[in-house]
């Protein structure tokens, strides 16, 4: 009986050591998971903030190509105005050389 209570103690000892490690194991696994969410949260925030970044830029090169678009139609009522304008001033001129000519 005595050499089986030895057994036992020698047994629950082991058993204490194990679980000691388990929780040794279980605490630094712990800690890495929280590691792991903070690495992963700073990540999300990460991407939420490049993905308004993005967004924005591409907002502002939306609003440049339009007002790009805007201005080569303005520039092309602009030039065929001065081709009129040309043309009237040529007319003119023809108009006041023939009356100077007279």
């Amino acid at each position: 009986a005595l050499a089986r209570v030895s057994e036992l103690e020698g047994e629950l000892s082991a058993t204490k050591s194990d679980l000691s490690t388990a929780v040794s194991v279980q605490a630094a696994m712990e800690a890495e998971v929280a590691k792991l969410r903070e690495v992963r949260d700073e990540s999300e925030r990460r991407e939420v903030l490049l993905s308004s970044r993005l967004n924005d830029a591409k907002k502002r090169e939306a609003n440049k190509s339009n007002a790009s678009q805007r201005l080569e139609v303005e520039c092309a009522d602009l030039r065929n105005e001065l081709t009129k304008v040309k043309e009237e001033l040529a007319e003119v001129t023809a108009a006041r050389d023939k009356l100077e000519g007279n």
